[in-house]
């Protein structure tokens, strides 16, 4: 049994953050002693190291505690996928390690690095970070065959294309951040920014549908870690202005076929 001054020896938190810890009931003790001090045993110490191992991965306290407190929660498998966002996470620091080595032997004229090598690691760590954050719910909608194909799609952009693609995505939340300061917004501007968001697509996507243009957006009012990617660098609401914008515009690709 570990008092709290014990544990957070032990772990390197604060008696303070543990006391929290136990206000909100995320870290509750085994026991009281008699004098009334906080005791936690071997069940706690598993529950307080999940608890850090989700706070390392950027989870908010709320929503570790809905994952402990889940009846269907299974340790091992959560230990399980924590290993694997691990040696994920190496393996991009690790990318990331071997391009700044081979900038600074540029710097000191030891060897020539080219354009392509230079930024070669940071799409390897994009495309790491997507999966990690998106690639399960994507896999579920589309196949890993399309997922990896998106990737791959990346990962062989020319450093000219990569460009674009980023500046158009640039491009696509300015224009969100003008629509939200609207009262009204036009078929026509819906239009035109579902349109960029197709073209943005076009760079990873090797084919197009209008139901997989529709599905995917969907995705983002479904999912509050896609929604959340549009709402934070646009504002409140961006997702949903984007959803209506691309449903506008495949809309009018359909009412524009031919008959």
């Amino acid at each position: 049994m570990y008092t709290v001054k014990e544990l957070g020896d032990l772990t390197g938190l604060s008696s303070r953050t543990l006391r929290y810890y136990d206000s909100i009931n995320l870290l509750s003790p085994a026991e009281l002693s008699e004098s009334g001090y906080r005791l936690y045993d071997k069940r706690s110490v598993d529950r307080l190291q999940q608890i850090l191992f989700y706070r390392e991965r950027g989870l908010p306290l709320k929503e570790i505690k809905r994952i402990l407190d889940d009846p269907s929660f299974d340790e091992i498998k959560a230990l399980q996928k924590h290993r694997r966002q691990l040696i994920e996470e190496q393996k991009k620091l690790s990318q990331l390690i071997s391009t700044l080595e081979k900038t600074l032997i540029e710097k000191k004229g030891t060897i020539t690095m080219s354009d392509k090598e230079k930024f070669e690691g940071f799409k390897k760590v994009m495309v790491d970070e997507n999966s990690r954050i998106y690639g399960e719910e994507v896999e579920a909608a589309y196949g890993s065959e399309k997922l990896n194909k998106a990737n791959k799609q990346i990962l062989k952009m020319s450093e000219k294309d990569f460009d674009k693609w980023k500046i158009l995505e640039k491009s696509i939340i300015s224009t969100l951040k003008d629509l939200l300061e609207r009262d009204v917004i036009s078929d026509e501007e819906k239009s035109t920014l579902g349109g960029m968001h197709r073209e943005w697509l076009s760079f990873t996507w090797d084919t197009y549908s209008t139901a997989m243009h529709e599905g995917l957006v969907e995705m983002y009012l479904a999912d509050d870690r896609f929604k959340a990617y549009y709402d934070d660098r646009a504002g409140n609401g961006a997702a949903e202005v984007l959803v209506n914008a691309v449903k506008v515009y495949t809309k009018e690709l359909h009412e524009n076929q031919p008959k």
